[in-house]
């Protein structure tokens, strides 16, 4: 991950794809959120203290990011129950 401000490298990400943003009902886990999505082949930058900016660098396009990100949260969710993050 990225700390916030930095830019995210754009020529490792298909251009069909654009950036989606996540909002975390908890912060202090958004690094641990990004690590788990990284090993989704997601590239992730945090923007603020709630939200991070997620690429999909293996989706075709934008319907195919938002689907495979759905099913990265949920199955962060399911270690984190008290946690909530969705894309926005």
């Amino acid at each position: 991950m990225t700390g916030a401000g930095h830019a995210v490298d754009t020529a490792l990400v298909s251009p069909s794809s654009p950036p989606l943003h996540v909002r975390l009902t908890r912060p202090e886990l958004a690094a641990e959120l990004a690590d788990a999505l990284s090993a989704g082949d997601c590239l992730c930058a945090q923007v603020d203290a709630q939200t991070l900016v997620v690429l999909h660098r293996a989706a075709a396009n934008e319907a195919e990011a938002r689907t495979e990100l759905g099913f990265f949260l949920r199955a962060w969710q399911l270690g984190h129950a008290d946690a909530g993050a969705h894309v926005v």
